[in-house]
């Protein structure tokens, strides 16, 4: 899990066509990758250049994605529609249609397949007034996900350690309040890791489904960037925060644990 703009870019192409994203998103994300990846710099300048539209963000971003696996994008947009609030805060309906679009325009495994064509199935024959039919609930289509996503881990980028350091304090202050009141009933302890780029100066921290879900509600608007799912840190990652364990750090204390 390191820089990946490839990756990146085929998510938020496949994002902009199933409605996940906006196309000034794009835009955002390009200028913030620019600098990261200088072997693709003219391919990103291009997509800031864009014009704000469906058809031209998509065609833009095509040649820096398509070298990437369906099955990695496809992972990570049922984590997206199963973890990011913005879109399970959305209506039944609006959900469906995009898990349905999903279903239609990309490769799902053949049972995630099923399930949601079967919701789809419901929802049509409820609409057309089919006695002992129910619309799905946006808690099945909730189940539904939690079952058949991948776990998503979100990665947050810092200029240096001071940045990263304040917002591991802060996050860590979060965790050890959630942890002790009980407030948030959640599948996985809160954890989170430092990620250094080897090639290059990049300084990340990465954060797990329940982590990100108490950054998205208690932080300031995340950017894009960092909502994109990415598959596990890997070994290389070094943990930095575990709900179990963690303490409410100052920003010193923080720093001093990301100088590993």
């Amino acid at each position: 899990m390191l820089n990946d703009v490839r990756f990146e870019a085929a998510f938020l192409r496949a994002g902009l066509l199933v409605g996940l994203i906006h196309e000034r998103d794009v835009q955002d994300w390009a200028a913030l990758m620019i600098g990261s990846s200088s072997d693709l710099t003219s391919e990103l300048a291009e997509v800031v250049g864009t014009r704000v539209e469906l058809s031209a963000m998509r065609e833009a971003l095509r040649p820096i994605g398509e070298s990437v696996e369906d099955h990695r994008v496809v992972a990570a947009l049922l984590t997206a529609v199963a973890v990011d609030p913005a879109i399970k805060g959305r209506d039944a309906y609006e959900q469906l249609r995009i898990l349905g679009q999903i279903r239609r325009e990309f490769a799902l495994p053949a049972s995630t397949a099923a399930r949601i064509k079967e919701f789809e199935d419901r929802a049509m024959l409820t609409r057309i007034g089919m006695p002992g039919q129910f619309e799905p609930s946006v808690e099945e289509l909730a189940a539904c996900l939690d079952e058949v996503h991948a776990p998503g881990f979100f990665r947050f980028y810092f200029d240096g350690v001071d940045e990263a350091g304040a917002f591991v304090a802060a996050l860590s202050r979060r965790v050890a309040r959630d942890r002790r009141w009980g407030a948030r009933p959640r599948h996985t302890p809160a954890q989170a890791w430092l990620l250094r780029d080897p090639a290059g100066p990049c300084l990340s921290v990465v954060l797990n489904e329940s982590a990100f879900v108490i950054v998205l509600r208690d932080f300031a608007p995340v950017p894009h960037v960092s909502r994109i799912p990415y598959g596990a840190p890997g070994d290389h990652a070094i943990q930095v925060v575990h709900e179990a364990t963690v303490f409410p750090l100052g920003s010193e204390e923080a720093k001093g644990s990301l100088a590993v």
